[in-house]
């Protein structure tokens, strides 16, 4: 059996319809006239082949396409989830499943909301979070020290913790309020 039999072509609309993606994440060009850059022959009829991604430097497929000597680049897993997945959420991220930024096969994408694309990269590790954050300044255990101080002491003195450890009241109050550090 034949992996591509499955696959569907769809027109995309932001390549003025010369260009049709695939469920699968592929792109090609519609066979068309075209002018002829040979000579003086006039126009010939282009063929269909895939276009090849190009990575964006953080892993996403993108396609680059020029048209009329103008340049359009678009997302494949964007593409792919406009063309064959319902929105009716009017959801604004596409999530990879299964966390693979190149897998853009309709099967692994789904519309999602920020909060839940953050989620779903946190809690599959694509996203540190925590002590492992590079803005982090404190560690899990500073935090549970600081609520277990807070709990403990009624006359606890957040002036004083923030000189000691380097942060701002501010952040020692989203501290003790869990409205920072949630996951301890």
């Amino acid at each position: 059996l034949d992996i591509m039999e499955n696959e569907i072509w769809k027109d995309v609309e932001e390549f003025e319809n010369l260009y049709e993606i695939s469920n699968f994440g592929r792109l090609r060009n519609k066979p068309r006239m075209v002018n002829s850059l040979i000579g003086n022959r006039g126009f010939r009829v282009t063929t269909s082949k895939i276009k090849p991604t190009q990575d964006n430097g953080k892993g996403y497929k993108q396609y680059y396409v020029q048209i009329n000597k103008k340049r359009y680049i678009q997302y494949a897993h964007r593409l792919v989830a406009k063309y064959f997945l319902s929105n009716h959420l009017n959801h604004p991220e596409v999530n990879h499943i299964d966390g693979v930024k190149s897998n853009n096969h309709v099967d692994n994408l789904e519309w999602v909301t920020i909060q839940e694309n953050k989620n779903h990269a946190v809690k599959n590790g694509l996203m540190p979070s925590g002590e492992n954050s590079k803005l982090a300044k404190l560690t899990k255990l500073q935090v549970i020290a600081i609520r277990r101080l807070y709990r403990m002491n009624p006359t606890f003195n957040r002036e004083k913790v923030r000189e000691k450890i380097g942060v701002s009241s501010a952040q020692i109050s989203r501290i003790i309020h869990e409205t920072r550090w949630k996951n301890i």
